[in-house]
């Protein structure tokens, strides 16, 4: 029979982790984060071939994609709670409970803004969605009305099944989505019996319901170990599990929410033409970098039992953002950048100039992200999740700042100052992180 710390990569609450138990939590996460960015641009090269691609792309990522993501952003928070209570059956029970609570309450939300008058006012009048484009962003809406409810059980899943030491069963999981996403579209652009924008929105629903479905399976692999020998025997309070989901849960909408107000300065900067143009590819390719690090919460979470093991979490982290910082620094300075911006993306060589630049800025970002997510994790360990919620505000704020005291800087182009806001509230973040975690890092003895 498996022992209890071999289901959570091989440590146990009396010794160190390894570096190898590390890497092995770590190399399924970072890859489920490279395959979510590798999706989008076989995503926009299918929809690009539809009757309508310029009205669909419009009312799906314009106006569809920013409303789901602030309504969904609450679940995304799941993914810590289960990894940080998913240690016996008591706990599981009640987290999948919290999980039916907060996804109803995101899809009962969405059904309000899919299918009533306030829905129609909020899509016309606060988004100025045009009259070509309503109906479409508006059955985009009714189409993914369930996605907060599979949203928020395909996170818990996810939180779960990393601390039961089934990482690899998430990457699984995240490629299951990525290639039903495509096969659907396909299918749809084949045999042109789905009309385009329920082809676009449907393929979301029905990637992220096979990935949902997936993670439900392996997670019986998991509550079986746990009924057999739990990972923790404390049962968690429904206070504690509250007072730690509130703040959890808030921080994603805050950070969704910068990044629509990142989206709406973008029309109000110098340089509003190459900003528009730009700022899509500049973020895929910042997210390939990121997405490295932005899983290593999860990491630490599992691992951090003990000082020894946050020390071995802190210098694995500091070697995974400097070594994607410097990778990404050397694909810039090789000009292999650049020339995949020139020939893969096809732009022209001012655009593909811009976005070189803005790409240099945004260099250090890997670094940020993977040391912010390490302090977070310590954080979520230590239960303690108000600091992660002020971090998201300090970003918001940072970011708005930046944003209002650039309107009027003629003629720095509105990617640049867009990448630059992003840069700072991300360093300014890590400070604060570090400032109310610091003290759960012990110095060796």
């Amino acid at each position: 029979m498996a022992t209890a710390a071999e289901h959570e990569g091989g440590d146990d609450g009396s010794r160190a982790c390894t570096y190898p138990s590390i890497l092995k939590t770590w190399f399924p996460l970072g890859g489920k984060q490279i395959i979510a960015a590798a999706a989008d641009p076989m995503i926009f090269a299918i929809i690009m071939r539809l009757g309508h691609p310029t009205l669909v792309m419009g009312a799906l990522y314009s106006y569809m994609l920013p409303i789901l993501l602030v309504v969904s952003a609450p679940t995304i928070g799941l993914n810590t709670v289960g990894n940080v209570f998913g240690k016996n059956l008591h706990n599981l029970a009640r987290i999948r409970k919290l999980s039916l609570c907060i996804g109803f309450g995101g899809t009962f939300l969405m059904g309000i803004v899919s299918f009533t008058p306030l829905g129609a006012w909020l899509l016309q009048s606060v988004m100025d969605v045009p009259d070509s484009e309503f109906r479409m962003a508006t059955r985009a809406l009714q189409v993914c009305t369930i996605y907060p409810m599979l949203s928020a059980f395909c996170s818990m899943y996810q939180g779960v099944l990393v601390r039961g030491g089934k990482a690899m069963s998430v990457f699984y999981g995240r490629l299951v989505r990525m290639v039903s996403a495509l096969l659907f579209l396909l299918f749809g652009l084949e045999t042109g019996m789905i009309p385009e924008v329920v082809l676009g929105a449907g393929s979301v629903v029905f990637s992220l319901g096979l990935q949902t479905l997936y993670l439900r399976l392996k997670i019986g692999t998991v509550r079986s170990h746990l009924a057999l020998k739990p990972l923790d025997e404390r049962r968690a309070s429904l206070s504690e599990l509250v007072r730690f989901t509130i703040p959890i849960s808030t921080a994603p909408i805050v950070g969704a929410v910068t990044l629509l107000l990142m989206a709406a300065a973008m029309g109000r900067l110098p340089g509003v033409i190459a900003s528009l143009a730009v700022w899509p590819i500049v973020s895929n390719f910042n997210q390939v970098g990121i997405g490295l690090g932005k899983s290593f919460d999860q990491v630490t979470m599992v691992h951090g039992k003990n000082n020894a093991s946050i020390r071995r979490l802190f210098r694995t982290g500091l070697l995974i953002g400097l070594g994607t910082t410097f990778l990404v620094a050397m694909l810039n300075a090789s000009g292999f950048l650049f020339y995949i911006l020139r020939t893969m993306e096809a732009l022209d060589v001012e655009t593909a100039t811009i976005t070189d630049r803005a790409m240099w800025i945004l260099t250090p970002m890997p670094f940020f992200y993977t040391m912010c997510a390490y302090y977070r994790g310590l954080l979520a360990n230590a239960l303690r999740t108000t600091p992660i919620l002020i971090s998201k505000l300090i970003g918001f704020v940072v970011v708005g700042a930046v944003l209002v005291g650039s309107l009027e800087l003629d003629p720095v182009k509105g990617v640049y100052v867009v990448a630059s806001s992003t840069v700072v509230a991300a360093a300014l973040t890590l400070a604060w992180l570090w400032y109310r975690g610091r003290d759960l890092v012990q110095p060796a003895a």
